[in-house]
């Protein structure tokens, strides 16, 4: 019943680990956003017999991190391609209609404690992919420098005993490889042979053969203490953001991902042959953002509401009728085919704009296309013309009429006349002509 606060609830998925939008507030704009976690335990009633379900509700107070948690910094990428058209065959009865290649990607660094962002670095040419995983392998070299910087700490004697005196992980509670039972049984067989070389005299069999068991028990227990250096240091897992990545990127993001520096620990999660839910490659993470928010990227920025704040701090000086435009892009997918065809300076026609998947793009979003290119709309300067529009606004029956007409065929019998022209009456009923003539593009010059 506030008026300045909107409530959000996420739930969480036991088997994947991960969070789920499951209510979303449509009053985004509101001030005070609040984001609950619904969570649900099993728990014993009281005799012992039955059991209950328990639900609570926890305040997540920085939902980034709900998400991606396990980092201080993801990686936000999009991918465009070209729209080639082929038919070919594809398997069994399919056929290739499209053939999707990348032709323009973009990203940004964004670090999530400090709410930094590395400016977007944007590329358009040849071979995208392969470039893409070549720079976002040095964005890791970059990201590594800066998590390598040591802080002080500040850590007793205590600490320093037990962690020298430590057999488990303090996290995961799992093992070292070190076999510490190994190594207590080495440093008490060494006491004990140490103790009975005092009976021997230097140099004798005896001495000498204790002696070499000694050096072999110290060894043995130097051995199984460098299992310890051994253990690989903590790498912060990067996650590379896709939006749709199941559906899409990941099919652009595997034609050059064996070129990566880290292609050598590549870890797949496959739904299908085709569709892949995640692939770790090395330290890199790349994920869906739309198994965490299924929604279109369109309907996801509402929620930032009209002031563009990521968008403000890139287009400086840029005033909001211009930051307007930039943040409301209409793209030709279908029209796109090469890379030559960034190459043209001219707005396309409407109809251009019409896609195999969205279809036909409304007048606004055209509309808002010619804002940004400075295409104006002709006036008339025809007084005529004018009139004629002006008087069709109204509407009426759709029809051809003619009050009388005589056919001449030889299907009419004794009435056929073969010395005139032969004719025919054909009924032609043609439905939804008001609807066809509404969903046609409107001219915006040359008027005739």
């Amino acid at each position: 019943m506030n008026p300045d606060i909107s409530i959000s609830v996420w739930g969480w998925n036991e088997e994947l680990a991960t969070p789920k939008a499951v209510i979303a507030s449509k009053n985004f704009k509101r001030k005070h956003k609040i984001r609950l976690l619904a969570l649900t335990d099993i728990i014993k009633s009281e005799d012992g017999d039955k059991y209950r379900q328990k639900n609570h509700f926890l305040w997540i107070k920085n939902h980034s991190k709900l998400i991606y948690g396990d980092t201080a910094h993801e990686e936000r990428t999009d991918f465009e391609a070209d729209n080639k058209k082929c038919d070919e065959a594809y398997g069994g009865s399919m056929r290739k209609l499209t053939e999707q290649k990348a032709n323009s990607f973009c990203y940004l660094v964004h670090w999530i404690d400090t709410g930094d962002v590395w400016d977007p670095f944007l590329y358009k040419g040849e071979n995208a992919t392969q470039e893409f995983v070549q720079r976002i392998d040095q964005e890791l070299v970059k990201i590594n420098e800066v998590l390598a910087i040591k802080h002080e700490r500040i850590e007793t004697e205590e600490d320093k005993k037990r962690f020298a005196e430590a057999i488990s992980c303090w996290i995961c509670k799992g093992k070292f490889d070190i076999d510490t039972n190994e190594i207590e049984r080495l440093e008490d067989k060494i006491i004990y042979l140490k103790k009975k070389l005092k009976n021997f005299k230097k140099e004798s069999a005896e001495y000498n053969g204790i002696q070499t068991t000694i050096d072999k028990a110290i060894k043995a227990i130097a051995s199984e203490k460098a299992k310890a250096n051994k253990i690989q240091a903590w790498k912060t897992p990067i996650p590379v953001i896709f939006h749709n990545f199941q559906g899409y990127d990941s099919h652009l993001v595997c034609e050059s991902v064996g070129r990566s520096a880290n292609a050598l620990h590549i870890q797949v999660i496959a739904e299908t042959f085709e569709r892949y839910k995640s692939i770790k490659v090395g330290q890199l993470k790349y994920i869906d953002s739309q198994q965490f928010m299924n929604n279109s990227l369109a309907n996801l920025t509402k929620n930032l509401g009209d002031d563009h704040p990521i968008t403000s701090q890139h287009f400086k000086g840029f005033t909001p009728g211009q930051i307007s435009l930039a943040t409301h892009p209409i793209y030709c997918y279908d029209y796109i085919d090469s890379q030559d065809r960034f190459l043209e300076t001219e707005l396309l026609p409407i109809h251009e704009f019409t896609t195999t998947l969205k279809e036909k793009i409304s007048q606004e979003d055209y509309h808002h296309a010619q804002k940004k290119t400075g295409v104006k709309i002709e006036l008339f300067t025809d007084m005529s013309m004018h009139d004629f529009i002006k008087k069709a606004k109204r509407g009426g029956i759709s029809k051809a009429c003619k009050r009388y007409f005589k056919a001449n065929n030889p299907k009419m019998g004794n009435a056929f006349n073969p010395s005139k022209p032969t004719s025919w009456i054909s009924y032609v009923d043609a439905n939804n002509l008001y609807g066809w003539a509404m969903s046609q593009f409107l001219p915006i010059g040359n008027y005739q």
